[in-house]
């Protein structure tokens, strides 16, 4: 049997808008989670307290590059769609 490449391009469509649907839903979460920590002095004050508040403002730095990362995947996934649609229907034009 010989070898088969392939995508299955609405698989792949639908994957990338899963990715989408889950950014969003993540960065619900986590700005509501930034809410929570920026609110915490109203009712958790002292040195413990606001260590925790400076670890949580050095770890939610890393939330941008979180939300990013989903849409780049998406995106990739779309370009994946793309290119290989556009090299399949080169590869049987040549054949023609």
């Amino acid at each position: 049997m010989e070898d088969v490449v392939g995508i299955n391009e609405t698989g792949l469509k639908l994957f990338s808008e899963t990715l989408l649907k889950y950014r969003d839903d993540i960065k619900l979460i986590l700005d509501k989670y930034s809410d929570v920590m920026k609110k915490s002095d109203l009712y958790y004050q002292g040195e413990a307290a606001d260590l925790m508040r400076k670890k949580f403002e050095e770890f939610s730095s890393n939330f941008i590059i979180v939300k990013k990362s989903f849409l780049t995947y998406s995106n990739d996934m779309i370009t994946l769609v793309d290119t290989y649609v556009r090299n399949d229907s080169s590869n049987i034009m040549l054949e023609k």
